[in-house]
C-alpha cells in the first residue's frame, strides 16, 4: 500500500512536471509563430506598395497579336503568327529568300546563319532553331541582304570570292552571315579584329 501511495505521488509529480513543459513549449510556439506572421504581413504589405509604386500589372501592357520584325530592311507586320514556326522555315517559304540554307537543322552546321540586330548588338543565329515569334522588334538580315551581284558584294563575299573559298557553296551563304555580323558588331563597337579573333569566331 505504501509503495503504492508513493508511485502515485510520483505520478502525480511527474503529469504537474510534463504539464509546466508543455505549456512553456507551447507559449514560446504561439510567440515565435506570432512573430513569424506579424513579419510575413509586414513584409506583404511593403512588397504590395512596391509593387503599386514600381511594378506594372498585366493589365498595364498593351498586348499584341502582331508581331513586327525588320527583314533586310523592310518592315514586316504578321498577324496571328504561328508560335511553332521557325525563322528559316519563314524566311525560305513566305519570304522566298532561299539563300538562308537548311542543312543538319540541329544548329551545328551553320548554313541556316542569319545576321539579327537586336537592341543588345549584332550577333549571328542558327535560324532553323529559333522560333519566328523570337524576332518581335528585332532586324533580321539574310544574306540577300548583305549582299549580291546586283546591288554590290560586302567585303566577306568580295574575299571569298577572291580567294576561291566555296567548297560545294552549299553553306557559303552561312559563312557569309557569320562573317557579316561578327565585322558589322565589331565597327558597331569599334573593335579592330586580330586574324586569331575571326578564326576563332568560326568555330
Amino acid at each position: 500500500a505504501v509503495i503504492g501511495f508513493i508511485l502515485f505521488i510520483l505520478s502525480l509529480l511527474f503529469g504537474i512536471f510534463l504539464k509546466f513543459i508543455l505549456k512553456k513549449y507551447f507559449k514560446e510556439k504561439v510567440d515565435e509563430n506570432t512573430e513569424d506572421t506579424k513579419s510575413l504581413l509586414e513584409y506583404t504589405i511593403e512588397l504590395s506598395d512596391f509593387k503599386q509604386s514600381n511594378q506594372l500589372s498585366y493589365r498595364d501592357i498593351n498586348w499584341s497579336n502582331t508581331l513586327t520584325l525588320f527583314v533586310n530592311g523592310e518592315k514586316i507586320e504578321i498577324d496571328n503568327p504561328n508560335p511553332n514556326e521557325l525563322l528559316a522555315y519563314y524566311v525560305r517559304n513566305t519570304l522566298g529568300l532561299t539563300g538562308t540554307k537548311l542543312g543538319c537543322e540541329e544548329g551545328g552546321c551553320g548554313a541556316c546563319s542569319v545576321v539579327l540586330t537586336r537592341p543588345d548588338g549584332i550577333v549571328s543565329v542558327n535560324s532553323c532553331l529559333r522560333p519566328l515569334c523570337c524576332n518581335d522588334g528585332m532586324s533580321i538580315t539574310t544574306v540577300e541582304g548583305i549582299g549580291s551581284v546586283k546591288t554590290g558584294l560586302s567585303e566577306e563575299q568580295k574575299r571569298l570570292v577572291a580567294n576561291n573559298g566555296t567548297q560545294c557553296g552549299y553553306c557559303t551563304p552561312g559563312w557569309i552571315a557569320n562573317m557579316h555580323s561578327l565585322r558589322e558588331s565589331a565597327s558597331l563597337n569599334g573593335v579592330d579584329l586580330s586574324k586569331r579573333e575571326i578564326e576563332e569566331y568560326f568555330d
